[in-house]
């Protein structure tokens, strides 16, 4: 899946397909109110799932769950953002 910026990679523990898609939508930098329209579930669905990743993730906040993700290989960058685009030679 990706969406935004980032994207999952496949890698299917220790996190659920869900809790995959609602840390993916977390590094977008979307609200929980976000995060539960787009995946259509209620609010409070959606942070369960942020909830339950964030515990077996061992992670206190968010950001935390989301730099954990990324150090895993859970998620990663969909574009080398921040690196120029090689030059063509003409």
């Amino acid at each position: 899946m990706e969406y935004g910026r980032w994207r999952t990679t496949g890698r299917t523990d220790p996190l659920s397909p869900r809790e995959q898609e609602a840390t993916l939508l977390a590094a977008n930098d979307l609200s929980v109110k976000q995060i539960a329209r787009t995946m259509r579930i209620q609010p409070s669905a959606a942070q369960s799932r942020l909830d339950s990743a964030r515990h077996k993730l061992k992670q206190r906040t968010l950001r935390g769950l989301v730099v954990e993700a990324l150090r895993l290989g859970v998620i990663e960058p969909a574009v080398n953002v921040g690196r120029p685009a090689k030059e063509q030679a003409c």
